[in-house]
């Protein structure tokens, strides 16, 4: 019994071909031949043709053609037209010359045939269907998974917190998404596929009324980025409120506009906070004169509305990128859409590069959402003693591999460094992002250098940082060779979202977490920058030892003692460097003279025949630099001793070719002691060390 049950399953597992022909000798002799490797059904009109497909189901229908043509003519509309039938493949007999219409996908075999002829057209009509069957099974769950896609899309897109508008090139809407509809609070809004509103109640900031030809998404269908405009728009229940506006078309290939996006923010709170400012800067001095017991109020609302300031440049951040994002996920979102609602088969390579930029456009966001959400809180650090040398050369290891051949990257170690109390994981990620900074600055390529080194600070003589607690710091030093940063730039450069590369390249929260790090560690954080030469950056850490009792003695009362009134000449063109510099010579003993610049410091020398060492800055304003300051004030007078100063790490610089070997240097930020003893050593030296002229 269970052999038969066997030979029944392996019989039903034979392809089954119904086998057509009025001639009923020719039918046996094929179902015979067929027999042996196929299950067989016969059929000799039409009208049994079709019942015994319909009944039977089978893999495939040989007919003879004289059937089809005759009173069978209709035979083949009804397979093709029933759902089960249609993609049965037919071979049509035929021995040439007959009248019967034949459609594409029929396989025509010739009378005479040989038995392997007719075995051979059979197995391949069975071989293709078969893929057929695959390949339309493989389109129905491709066309599942890129539904189910567009759901989940859809479902974001209704509960984005700004509304959306997509249109075509006619204007026409075809989508919308539910913020949309708060926002402007249509009675009666525009449906998909109908016109954009002919005209809204809107005005610009200044009170004048909003054209329709000067709509954001109007704009965006002529081919124009329109970002951040603020109209005022009057939603009907008597409180108008402020909407931060955008346009943004979507081009095909050939710069034509496909779609316009509009994108609607309310920033109702913003403008009425930027009112508000406004308002009270216009009475603050005089309220602050009048009574000073209002002034702590009135101070505490400054503040607030600070924050909220802080609050709109974090929400113009966000918006930029966000727009963005949306911008890669509904175009390509909406290919793939397009892709499945036309009649050509799917593209499955192009459906999944598209589906995979939208989701990399998700993560990007996600990642972005997270990087906002630890930037907003702080987060308690678990500071340790660690080992910045052996860390700084790890993670120069890391440099090296990520960053590209085109930075060479140099490590400068003290070897007696302290060991650094900080967060070990916030101190890698601020490196990191010093790095790739320093990169983003070196387009063309250039050398990226990492210096360590021990720092000791004493306020109490005088050292004009008054945000930076005397104590004991590791110092960690990243200097590049990039583009600089502008003056005008660096009171900004920690702001967040503040970035000066160009859109797309970073979000701005980079160095304003390096120094929220230093910060939060007990350090600090200096830039000093030349605009096409370089950049660097000091992070300033605690050291790991800390001794209840600290040594308080310096070099400063030896240097004031050796002082025997030499003559220092000056030459800064920073007004509070210059002023604590000199003030620090004349409180150890030293007579001193001061310059804005080389002109000016020439003329002190051609003045004052006996000054004994003069201390410049590399970078001078005008059109002469410290060292051709340096290389004219020796050639009038030999025994003259020079010390160069500047706010480059040490090393940086003279790899990079701004100092010759020889030249005495102390870097900025320089504190009195030190300074005290690089003059003293200077100035007891018998030989000048002047450097080598160019």
């Amino acid at each position: 019994m269970a052999e038969r049950s066997a030979i029944l399953t392996a019989e039903e597992a034979l392809p089954l071909i119904l086998c057509v022909n009025a001639n009923r000798a020719v039918l046996d002799r094929i179902a015979t031949l067929l027999s042996s490797h196929y299950r067989i059904v016969t059929a000799a009109e039409p009208a049994a043709t079709f019942a015994a497909a319909s009944l039977q189901r089978p893999q495939l229908i040989l007919c003879a053609d004289r059937l089809m043509a005759a009173d069978g003519r209709h035979l083949w509309q009804a397979l093709r037209s029933d759902p089960g039938l249609g993609d049965v493949p037919l071979i049509l007999v035929t021995a040439g010359g007959s009248n019967t219409p034949l459609e594409r996908d029929v396989d025509v075999l010739y009378t005479p045939f040989s038995d392997a002829e007719l075995l051979r057209r059979i197995a391949v009509n069975l071989r293709f269907a078969r893929r057929r069957a695959k390949a339309a099974a493989r389109e129905a769950v491709l066309r599942a998974e890129a539904a189910a896609m567009l759901r989940r899309i859809d479902i974001v897109l209704a509960h984005l917190p700004f509304g959306l508008t997509m249109v075509n090139p006619d204007g026409e809407i075809v989508y919308t998404n539910p913020a949309r509809e708060r926002l402007l609070a249509f009675p009666d809004p525009p449906k998909i596929g109908e016109q954009l509103a002919a005209r809204l109640p809107a005005r610009n900031i200044d009170g004048t009324p909003l054209l329709p030809e000067e709509y954001p998404i109007r704009r965006a269908l002529k081919g124009e980025f329109v970002t951040d405009l603020e109209i005022q728009y009057d939603s009907g229940d008597g409180r108008p409120r402020w909407l931060r506006t955008s346009g943004i078309p979507i081009t095909r290939p050939d710069g034509s506009v496909q779609y316009a996006i509009g994108v609607a923010v309310d920033v109702t709170g913003e403008v009425q906070a930027r009112d508000a400012l406004l308002k009270l800067t216009e009475s603050l001095e005089v309220r602050v004169r009048a009574e000073i017991d209002e002034r702590l109020k009135t101070e505490e609302a400054l503040r607030q509305v600070q924050k909220m300031q802080t609050i709109g440049q974090l929400t113009g951040g966000i918006a930029h990128d966000f727009n963005n994002l949306m911008q890669v996920m509904l175009g390509n979102l909406e290919a793939v859409e397009r892709q499945l609602h036309a009649d050509a088969p799917l593209d499955r390579p192009r459906i999944d590069r598209q589906v995979a930029a939208a989701l990399r456009a998700v993560e990007r966001a996600t990642q972005m959402t997270q990087q906002l959400l630890a930037f907003s809180r702080t987060q308690p650090l678990n500071p340790k003693p660690l080992d910045a040398n052996e860390l700084v050369l790890r993670m120069s290891e890391l440099f090296r591999r990520t960053l590209g051949e085109s930075v060479a990257i140099e490590t400068v170690i003290e070897p007696n460094l302290r060991p650094a109390f900080a967060d070990q994981n916030q101190l890698e990620s601020t490196l990191l992002n010093l790095a790739v900074n320093a990169r983003d600055a070196m387009p063309t390529g250039g050398q990226l250098t990492i210096e360590t080194a021990n720092y000791a600070f004493d306020q109490s003589v005088g050292d004009p940082w008054e945000e930076f607690a005397s104590g004991e710091y590791v110092m960690i030093a990243v200097s590049d060779t990039g583009t600089g940063i502008a003056k005008d730039v660096m009171p900004r450069i920690f702001e967040p979202f503040f970035t000066t590369k160009e859109v797309g390249r970073g979000t701005g929260l980079g160095l304003s977490q390096a120094y929220g790090f230093a910060k939060q560690s007990g350090g600090n954080i200096k830039i000093y920058s030349e605009v096409g030469v370089g950049t660097t950056v000091k992070l300033y850490l605690p050291a790991g030892a800390r001794p209840s009792d600290i040594d308080k003695r310096d070099s400063l009362p030896d240097a004031r003692r050796e002082a025997s009134g030499e003559l220092i000449l000056v030459v800064e063109d920073d007004p509070g460097v210059r002023a604590f510099t000199v003030e620090t010579l004349l409180e150890l003993g030293y007579r001193v003279l001061e310059a804005a610049d080389g002109v000016e410091a020439l003329r002190q020398l051609e003045s004052e025949p006996l000054i004994s060492l003069m201390f410049t800055d590399v970078g001078l304003p005008g059109a002469m630099t410290g060292r051709q300051l340096a290389d004219m004030a020796q050639a009038r007078c030999p025994s003259l001793k020079v010390l160069f100063t500047t706010g480059y790490a040490r090393n940086a610089i003279v790899h990079h070719g701004r100092l010759d070997p020889g030249v005495e240097l102390i870097t900025k930020p320089f504190t009195g002691s030190a300074l005290a003893a690089r003059v003293r050593e200077l100035l007891d030296t018998e030989a000048s060390r002047r450097p080598p002229p160019r």
